[in-house]
């Protein structure tokens, strides 16, 4: 499997890199990542040049890391800082260094080529920087190609049939809505549910709903599987002008070409001083995920095997899958532009 390399993917939350080196992999290669004596986020290659050691079981010297087998030093652009074993420097030895940057209460990595690496690319999520919002947050490790989750959460008609707590009963008056935009290679998807009655998770958020309310949904993708979640809840009564928003970041990172790293907000516009509710909703999201969602996309790739391209599978597609259809074509045309740049043989993308 190949990955888009020149794009930004989210290598971890900005609490997680501190002082002690940890290693991630990431688009199947392991990296070493920690923060500079100044806190700047690091990201090197964590396999020493030397004897193929890991780097992210050595000490920090200062800014540079230091190999736990022959205490060979790097400095954070991957140069070869100390030999302890004479003055010389052999050609080669030193580590790849990764752009990363501190966004979003996120640290952004750029696998490709250093010098196309553009900020700007970086999709925006600006609820992790509002004060109106209070933001919970984890990550899950998943047993699936990282495009199966994207198919997933481009297609929240799954919520009425695999998570419980998110059912809507069943009622003549209610009104499902479903529609896709496109904005060049962003996707956005829509699903409401209006005029509905409260249920499990408007239970969980909204103790004293109104009678009626529209439960509002979107989903805005970008390359390779950087999605933005809005869940908007607003009473129907029309003295009333309550409306509680969740703004989710959901942004998946291939670990291998079976595995991936789900980061996952929930940033909240109500209850903002109440951190057993904040915790409450956290474990509520975590829960659905890992035993719902992650548990199933995990059967369907045991079922998959080593097979992660989902169209060469030729699936019996329907109305609401058409949104993931698109972002698979929008990541396949990606991947090919870039492997023509870079004069890389084209993989071959199954198409519908």
């Amino acid at each position: 499997m190949s990955y888009i390399k020149d794009r930004w993917y989210c290598a971890a939350w900005g609490h997680e890199l501190v002082r002690d080196p940890f290693t991630r992999t990431l688009l199947n290669e392991k990296v070493v990542l920690y923060r500079t004596e100044q806190g700047h986020p690091v990201a090197l290659g964590n396999v020493c040049p030397h004897r193929f050691a890991p780097m992210h079981q050595g000490r920090l010297r200062g800014n540079d890391i230091e190999c736990p087998y022959h205490g060979l030093r790097f400095s954070p652009d991957g140069a070869c800082a100390l030999n302890p074993h004479g003055s010389m420097i052999p050609p080669g030895l030193r580590l790849k260094s990764y752009p990363v940057i501190d966004r979003y209460a996120m640290v952004w990595i750029w696998m490709g080529e250093a010098d196309e690496a553009d900020p700007a690319l970086i999709p925006e999520f600006p609820a992790h920087d509002d004060g109106g919002y209070k933001t919970v947050g984890g990550m899950i490790p998943v047993k699936g190609s990282y495009q199966l989750v994207a198919d997933n959460l481009l297609d929240l008609s799954h919520t009425q049939f695999l998570h419980p707590i998110l059912v809507v009963p069943d009622d003549p008056e209610t009104r499902v809505e479903h529609d896709i935009l496109q904005d060049g290679d962003t996707i956005t998807t829509i699903y409401n549910q209006r005029n509905t009655r409260p249920f499990g998770f408007t239970g969980l958020i909204w103790p004293d709903a109104p009678e009626r309310l529209d439960g509002l949904s979107g989903v805005r993708w970008d390359a390779p599987a950087n999605m933005l979640l809005k869940l908007h809840f607003v009473s129907r009564d029309p003295g009333d002008d309550r409306e509680l928003r969740i703004w989710g970041a959901e942004l998946v990172t291939p670990e291998t070409e079976t595995s991936c790293h789900y980061f996952w907000s929930a940033s909240r516009n109500f209850r903002l001083d109440d951190e057993m509710f904040g915790q409450q909703l956290g474990d509520a999201i975590a829960n659905v995920f890992t035993f719902e969602d992650g548990a199933m996309i995990a059967e369907v790739q045991a079922n998959m095997g080593d097979e992660t391209d989902l169209i060469a599978m030729r699936p019996v597609i329907l109305p609401t899958d058409q949104a993931a259809i698109r972002a698979r074509r929008i990541v396949g045309k990606l991947l090919r532009a870039e492997q023509s740049r870079k004069g890389e043989p084209e993989q071959v993308i199954a198409q519908l």
